[in-house]
Order: structure tokens, then sequence, then C-alpha cells
């Protein structure tokens, strides 16, 4: 349902955040809007009665369409000037947006238990508001190159948005009726009541003699009335197109920011209820003061004939008041609209913000730089010691707590990314070396504080659930990543050797955002589950005790098997990203595949997470049908790897405009399918020590000038040999229930290597 409307109404927030939706004047805009939130005040109301008539697919593909034919009347009327089409296509999506919301409002309150909607109410905001983030960037790309004097958007913008929105229609059919959804505990929600056209016109009427509903109004009026003074004021009137597009990504972003900020302070803040209302409240109301005081100095003083562009001098300003109205919407929503914001997305964008950029920065194939020496030195450095602090990092993080472990790790990230802007200038390794070397340590203290959250925050049964939601965070960060390099050297053509400052700046920024956000992170102590139980009669383990656990772990038999996987689980990124997407493709192509890289790890993620979990009764039968999947994909893969290792032209340097391009990308698209499947089939502490070292050896054997062709069989055969391997420790020692490692779980907390595997 998330990612239904990350593709319709997400994609419409993001047409509409450009304000006039992307024409040059606003007037055909304000006329559809108008239409649209006309028919859509009624339809919301009836939109409830339709659901139960028609249920989730028609309904959902019903609305889900009508997104689609509002974006093409402005294509239409980029064409041929007459308003009334995208008058009346406003209308219809006016109906078809009451339809899409009240589905979604009978599947959020219905689908889940009822201790968990608040946490399922989170993850779809995520979710949903990425939409408008990846939205933004459709006509900051498209229409990069057309300069101060395009006045409207091209048609590929209008073509973009369309796809998008189709792409939710089409998914919005894959959404089970309520009959078929089967909770946790065994409960489905069949026997859920809803209310037909008459009752619920009813009970909307029952509501305006509701005292404490009536005191919302104001609030619920304005919380929309403001977005045509921002699209239309501030966004559309200061700034040229494609910079109208940079700023409605980071207007998105800053949403998810703003319902992190204000769900801190309205769900932990303080234990009354009552007082973290009032304080949540006044500290909104506070910044709201604050930036409509910036609003009116902005109003007052801008020059009405000036139109910016985001590399300008006097662009921060400006940008800053917008950004900040994207805080306000989502803080002053969530006042209203209260969902408790979890543990989980936090440590889900610590990762994304820092790891993720770190896998688009080696994604790029040598760290964006001409030669690999530089980039495999330094990553050899990383993963030696990241070897080390993965199984020291648990035994920091009792000691240090969230708060600082997460910090330290995460400022080691900046500094490596420093490392190649400092390259780029003097050409001097050693700095990039020892900064790889730091970052190891680092990378093993945030690691080991991640596996410690996402192993002792949740409750036991749904750890499944909780790593499912980080995983697709923390992997679109990489999905982010890839459009820094790609956007900011999409104008430098094949003779551009390395990524430019912006790069590696770009990517500095995002880690220190993360840094700064992993200070939000809770510690124990303070987290309560939806139980009410606290997490605090955990026991960790201290250095020791985790040094002594790790050295048992390599007389365990069941260990030992996962060896091969572990060791080829990261010994395969120097082939993919220095033998395929490095000597391949352009710099602007290759950050432009690792947006799809990355993006094909949440598919891969969620594909073999379906076979693993829902395909059989039988554990163990999951256990052996996904390890085959994954056996014949992977096969399927190093095929096609071999293919083109044989056939391409090393002298040729490929852009993703040629038309020979689809091989190769399909390939190296296929790679991020396969590398999230193959790790997702064991997830441990000791896996990522193993995984570590495997690296390490793999970036020296790149170092060394072994041909492509090699390093290709050497990983063909070291995954291939896992399979087998893995296939006897799923019929040996997976049990077809979990019940006694459950007991285990809550009587004490095993060594962070241990706890991940029993999981």
């Amino acid at each position: 349902m998330g990612l239904v409307c990350f593709c319709c109404p997400g994609m419409f927030d993001a047409l509409s955040g450009m304000g006039g939706g992307g024409q040059l004047k606003t007037t055909v805009s304000n006329n559809a809007l108008t239409a649209l939130y006309t028919t859509f005040a009624v339809f919301g109301i009836l939109g409830g009665g339709v659901y139960n008539i028609l249920g989730p697919h028609l309904t959902l593909f019903a609305g889900c369409s009508t997104y689609v034919l509002y974006a093409g009347s402005f294509l239409y009327y980029n064409h041929y000037q007459h308003q009334f089409f995208a008058i009346i296509a406003g209308a219809i999506l006016g109906i078809g947006a009451g339809l899409l919301w009240a589905a979604q409002g009978a599947i959020m309150t219905s689908y889940p238990p009822e201790n968990r909607k608040g946490t399922y109410i989170s993850i779809f905001w995520s979710i949903f508001n990425m939409g408008g983030v990846i939205g933004g960037l459709i006509p900051f790309i498209l229409n990069y190159n057309r300069g101060d004097a395009a006045a409207t958007v091209n048609d590929g913008t209008y073509i973009g948005f369309m796809a998008f929105m189709s792409a939710g229609a089409v998914l919005s059919l894959t959404i089970l009726p309520a009959s078929k959804v089967v909770r946790d505990d065994g409960t489905r929600c069949t026997h859920m009541l809803y209310s037909n056209v008459t009752t619920e016109s009813y009970e909307i009427l029952k509501l305006f003699y509701n005292w404490k509903m009536l005191l919302i109004v104001p609030a619920a009026w304005s919380s929309n009335f403001f977005y045509t003074y921002q699209f239309n004021h501030v966004n559309k009137p200061q700034f040229n197109l494609r910079t109208r597009g940079f700023n409605n990504v980071f207007y998105w972003g800053a949403q998810m920011l703003g319902s992190v900020a204000i769900g801190y302070v309205m769900d932990f803040s303080f234990k009354s209820r009552r007082k973290r209302g009032v304080v949540g409240i006044s500290v909104v109301a506070l910044l709201a003061t604050g930036i409509w005081v910036g609003a009116l100095a902005n109003q007052i003083k801008r020059d009405l004939g000036v139109i910016m562009d985001f590399k300008d001098s006097d662009y921060a300003g400006p940008f800053v008041l917008f950004f900040s109205f994207g805080l306000l919407d989502s803080m002053f929503q969530s006042m209203v609209y209260n969902s408790p914001i979890i543990q989980i997305v936090l440590i889900g964008l610590v990762c994304f913000c820092c790891p993720g950029m770190f896998d688009a920065l080696s994604g790029m194939g040598g760290g964006g730089q001409l030669k690999t020496t530089v980039s495999n030195n330094a990553l050899t450095a990383l993963y030696t010691t990241f070897a080390v602090f993965g199984i020291l990092g648990g035994g920091v993080y009792n000691i240090l707590g969230p708060h600082l472990t997460l910090f330290a790790g995460c400022s080691t990230y900046v500094l490596y990314a420093g490392s190649f802007l400092y390259y780029n200038h003097y050409q001097h390794q050693f700095f990039a070396i020892i900064a790889g070397a730091i970052l190891g340590i680092g990378a093993g203290l945030l690691w080991a504080a991640q596996g410690a959250i996402m192993t002792s925050y949740p409750p036991e049964n749904r750890k499944g659930t909780y790593i499912s939601i980080f995983w697709s965070i923390f992997n679109m960060g990489g999905v982010i990543g890839g459009l820094i390099p790609f956007i900011l050297n999409y104008n430098r053509g094949d003779a551009a050797a390395t990524v430019n400052d912006g790069t590696y700046i770009g990517f500095m920024a995002f880690m220190s955002a993360g840094a700064v956000l992993s200070l939000t992170i809770l510690p124990a102590s303070k987290v309560v589950r939806d139980d009410g139980t606290r997490c605090t009669h955990m026991l960790y383990s201290n250095v020791t005790t985790e040094s002594y656990e790790i050295l048992k772990l390599f007389y365990n038999w069941k260990m030992l098997l996962i060896v091969p996987a572990a060791w080829s689980s990261n010994f395969f990124y120097t082939y993919q990203f220095n033998h395929v997407n490095k000597p391949q493709f352009n710099l602007r192509t290759r950050g432009f595949n690792n947006v799809f890289y990355w993006g094909a790890q949440m598919l891969g993620s969620v594909a073999i997470g379906y076979v693993m979990d829902f395909s059989f009764k039988s554990r163990r039968k999951r256990g052996v049908v996904g390890i085959s999947v994954v056996a014949l994909l992977a096969t399927g893969i190093w095929v096609g790897a071999l293919a083109n290792q044989i056939k391409r032209d090393l002298g040729v340097i490929m852009d993703f405009k040629d038309s020979d391009y689809a091989g190769p990308f399909v390939l190296f698209f296929s790679f991020g399918l396969l590398d999230s499947m193959f790790q997702s089939m064991v997830y441990a502490g000791f896996y990522k020590g193993i995984q570590s070292a495997g690296a390490a050896v793999a970036w020296q054997i790149d170092n060394h000038k072994v041909s492509g062709m090699a390093q290709l069989i050497v990983n063909w055969v070291l995954t291939t040999v896992s399979y087998p391997l893995l296939l006897v420790l799923v019929v040996l020692a997976v049990k077809e229930d979990n019940k006694g490692e459950e007991e285990q779980a809550k009587q004490v907390a095993p060594s962070s290597a241990e706890n991940a595997f029993v999981h």
C-alpha cells in the first residue's frame, strides 16, 4: 500500500510542489486543484461505501488510474493550451483520490492487529513520503540543461510522472482482500464490520456535533491551505525549473525528518501523555512562528524579477525557508494524525545516510577515481579493521551506549568520503588508506550497535518485520546516493575521468546528517514495547565474553558451513564494481546504474523474504526452496556475466543513452538482486566478520591486476560451493518451530554474532 501511494499521491505531491503544475501560469493548476478538492471533499466521505462494494483491487485500481489521467492532462496542456481537460481530470482525480484514501484508511485500520496499527502507519507514511523525494528528482534531472529561459517542464517530466503512476495502478492489483490476510497471531480480519455509504455519511455528520472534533477543524482546514502559498508563491516565482525540482526533493525529505522529530517529542519526551501533547504543540507553535516570520521577511525583500538557480550565491536563504515549510507541514499534521516513530526507522535513516552513501560511493568503481589503486588499498584497510572491530564492537556498545557508539561510527564515514575529496586535489593515497582503516573501526561500532538494537529492541515475534523495515530504508540510501554522481556529473561527458568535488561533498553532507540523527536513538532503558514491556532486562556481553563466544563459533559445525557463503558475499563486489560498472560506463552512467543496483537490492530482499517466510508451512522446506531459488538465479546471472566478459570491447565506454546499453545494464541490475537475496539467506555477526575478511582479500587481489575473467570464475565457484553447504545446514540444523529459541531469547541476549544466527 505504501508503494502504491509512493507511485500515485507521492508523485502527485511532487508535481504540485513544482508550483503551477510545472506550467508558466498557475491558473490552470489552481482551477484543476479546485475541482480536485471539491470532488475529493465529497468522495472522501462516500469512498468507504464504494470500497465495501468493490473491494481493494477495483477501488484502488480505479483511484490510481485517475492520477495517470491528471498528469496526462498537463502533458496535453503543454501542447494545446486548453485548460478544460485539466479541470475535468482534476475533478475525476478528486473522485479517485477519495476512493484511494478510503481504501488506504480501511486497510490501515483493519488489516494490522490492534497493537500494531501505529507501527504500520509509520511504515506506510515513510514509504509514501519517499515518493515526493524521488518525484522531485524527475523535473530536476529532465530539465537540468534547459536553463532559466524554460518556462514549463518538458514532456518527459509528465511522462515520467505518468510512468510511476501507471506502475502504482498495476501494483494496486496485488493488494489482498481482507479475507486472505493472516495476521502474525494466526487470526484473520474477515470478522471486521465496515460501514456502508449511508452509515458512513451519517457518522460523518455526527462528527460536526462533537466538540473535540470541532476543535480540530482550524488545524485540519489550514493543514492543506498553505500549500498554495508554499508552492505557487515561494517555490515557483523564485526559482527556475530545475531548482524547483531540486527543492522538492528536500521539501518532501524534510517531511520525514519533521515527522521523526515531532514523533520523538510526542511519544518519548515525558512520561505524562498530556504533558507530551502540550510540549509537542508548543514546539510546533514556536517553530511555525519562526518560519512564518522568515517567510514574511522573504516576501518583503525578494526581487520579483529575479529567478534563482541552486548554484547562485543567494540561494541558501530561500532554500532553507522552503525546506522549513516541509518540516512544518509534517510536524503540524502529525499533531492531529499521530503515529509512533519507532527506533528501527531511526537506525534505518542513520544507515541510509552513512553505509548507504558509502555503498553508492563504492559502487562507482574505484571510489569515483580514474585508477582503482587508491580505492582498493583504502577498502583493504577498511575491511581488515572491520573484521576485528566487528567482533569487539558489541563490548564497546555496552560501555558507550547507542548515542556515542553510533555517533563515533558515523563520523568515520564522513572522514572516509573527505579523504577522496582530498585525493582529488593532492593525489596522495596515504590519507585515504588511514581513513579506510578508521572507517573499518567505525563500521564495526555502527553495525554492532545496529545488531544490538535490531535483536533486543523489538518483541521476539516482530524481529523479522523490523529487520525488513530497516533493510528497505537502508538500501534506499544506495538508490539516492547513486543519483548524486549521476546528477552532478551529468554534463561532464565521457572525457571526465574522476567525479567532481561536489560528488564527495554531497556524500559527506548525507553522512554528517546521519551522525546527527544517531544522537536521537534511545537507549534500551527508555524503549517501551507495544505490550508495555521494556528491554532493560536483556543481558549483553562484554568485550571479553564477546571475543570468547566468537572464538567458540569456529568450533561450531553449523557456523563453519556458512563460511563460504560469508566469504563470497562481499568478495564479488570487486568484480561487479571494478570490472563491470567502472570499465564499461562513463561517470554519469555509473551513478545511474548505482540507483538501480541498490533499488534491485530492495526488490531482491522482498522476493527472497517472501519465499523464506511464506512459501510453505515447513520452515525446513522454505529454507531448501529459498536456497535453491537463489542458486538457480545466481547460476543464470554468472552465465550472463561470462557472456558479457567474453564479448565486451575493452576500449568502449558506454552511456545510458547508447543502443547497446540494455544488456550490460540488466547484468548489473541482476547483480543487485543476487547480492540482496544471497545475503538475506544468512544474517549474523559471525557472518559479518568472515564477510569483511573476504572483502579485504578481494580488494587486494584486484589491486594486483588479476584479470576480470579470473575474478569472475573465482566468484562463481565460491558462491556455487556455498549452496550445498547451506542446504546441509538447513536439513540438519533448522527446526520446524522456534519455541525453544524464543524461550532462550527471553532469558538472555547472546553475543550479537550468535543472536542474529539464532533468529
